[in-house]
């Protein structure tokens, strides 16, 4: 599959349906798909709520074209502001650097549909 399926992304700028060209080797270890769906499910369990907001961030490491994202983190939400805590953010790397020297945070995760006006907000954050 070469992009995202998308109901319909004309009003989601963020989703692109142009094939890449970047050359990028990724790969995902199984543990950051267990980690996230474990994250979305446990709090759609104890909010019990079909729609959650949850975020965390993706770990790498990265040689020339080739990324290996490795590992994954929750990152909690302020409720009333639906934003990250930096604090919190940068506390978190600082101890995984020193126990995982070779990863590096590249980005970031959410869940739901479709891009929603939370995670603009959020990556606005992190960039």
């Amino acid at each position: 599959m070469n992009c995202m399926d998308t109901s319909d992304d004309s009003h989601f700028p963020v989703v692109s349906t142009q094939e890449s060209n970047s050359g990028l080797s990724i790969s995902i270890h199984p543990l950051v798909l267990l980690n996230i769906s474990d994250h979305h499910t446990r709090t759609r369990l104890q909010t019990h709520s079909e729609e959650v907001n949850i975020c965390g961030a993706i770990l790498a490491q990265q040689s020339g074209r080739e990324i290996d994202i490795i590992n994954s983190f929750e990152v909690p939400l302020d409720p009333a502001e639906l934003t990250i805590d930096p604090t919190y953010l940068d506390t978190k790397l600082d101890q995984l650097k020193q126990v995982f020297p070779n990863l590096d945070f590249i980005g970031w995760y959410s869940t739901g549909t479709t891009p929603t006006e939370r995670d603009l907000k959020i990556h606005s954050q992190l960039v």
